[in-house]
């Protein structure tokens, strides 16, 4: 191929100089080498870029356009032998000779394939800008639960005052706000203040610090008895835990019904995020239980209501008409 080995070599030098560059977000971390299905062969020059490209980064081969496998993709690994694995992808939906559709396919795959190969450092990122896998964006999302679930309960390893317990608020909303940026929200003061708002109600939300996290406690069965009034590093992580994953539930289910590579809007999100919150309060112990206070205070009004109006008597005091029960 002319001219192939000034590249080739122009190349090298550009592989190395940013391999030598002190800020990390100019390195170049993995490499694709597309290969085109159409073509069924791997050129020389295609195995020398490999062999180049593998002496410095993890290489990935990527089986383009790819119709009909026919043992392709086999072939493939075994002349790219640095290659750390082989992918066929259909990026766009195709129409063949027969008039069939072909959907897209192997992006999730290509995605998923790319991150494993990725220093750790920077699979966040790259996770947070694909939108190709969602399944790869709530494996992170639990990860960043869980870490924050950690530094609430790190946080009340001493039991915390519920009248002081601001400070779970703040690590609160740090998750909801990594959380968002993951899913491609632009992360603003009031949007998360609109989930907290959703989360606890507005009288919560409005009372601040101990009337939030007396409202997230309900989210938790058993939460509403904090014992002393504290809230323990045990109780801490669950409460986390549960209005984290509370969140994800509701991302997932506004992706489902939004358009490949869209976001949804944020104010559909609070507002989803508020019914679910509402009903999960409701299905605690605490919930059902002030249900059931609730329902009892009723009848009893409705009871009281219904009975014989006072009268007054010839004295000074007002009786009220025997009953059978009297």
């Amino acid at each position: 191929m002319e001219g192939f080995e000034e590249t080739l070599d122009e190349l090298t030098r550009l592989v190395q100089r940013r391999a030598a560059d002190p800020d990390p977000a100019r390195h170049i971390h993995v490499a694709w080498l597309c290969v085109h299905e159409g073509g069924r062969r791997v050129e020389d020059a295609e195995q020398n870029l490999c062999r180049m490209l593998a002496q410095h980064v993890p290489v990935l081969g990527v089986i383009t356009k790819a119709r009909r496998d026919a043992g392709f993709r086999a072939k493939v690994q075994g002349l790219l032998p640095e290659a750390a694995n082989v992918v066929r992808v259909r990026a766009i939906s195709e129409t063949d000779d027969d008039g069939n559709t072909l959907d897209p396919m192997g992006l999730e795959d290509l995605v998923f394939a790319t991150v494993e190969l990725l220093p750790e450092g920077t699979r966040g990122a790259i996770i947070a800008a694909q939108r190709a896998s969602m399944r790869l964006k709530m494996a992170q999302a639990s990860q960043i639960v869980f870490r924050y679930s950690g530094l609430a309960a790190a946080a009340a390893a001493n039991p915390i005052p519920v009248a002081d317990a601001a400070a779970l608020v703040a690590v609160h909303y740090r998750m909801l706000g990594r959380l968002s940026v993951l899913f491609g929200f632009d992360v603003t003061e009031p949007y998360l203040r609109a989930l907290v708002v959703a989360a606890v109600g507005p009288a919560a939300a409005a009372a601040g610090g101990h009337a939030i996290v007396r409202g997230l406690l309900k989210l938790i069965p058993g939460g509403g008895a904090v014992v002393g009034g504290a809230i323990a590093a045990a109780n801490a992580f669950t409460l986390t835990t549960a209005l984290g994953k509370l969140y994800i539930a509701t991302l997932d289910a506004q992706f489902a019904k939004t358009a490949q590579g869209d976001v949804p809007d944020r104010t559909k999100v609070a507002e989803e995020f508020g019914k679910r919150a509402k009903k999960a309060r409701g299905d605690t112990p605490l919930g059902r239980l002030q249900r059931g206070i609730g329902t009892r205070l009723g009848r009893l009004r409705r009871g009281v209501g219904n009975l014989p109006p006072f009268r007054k008597s010839s004295g000074a005091s007002a009786t009220r008409p025997r009953t059978p029960d009297s």
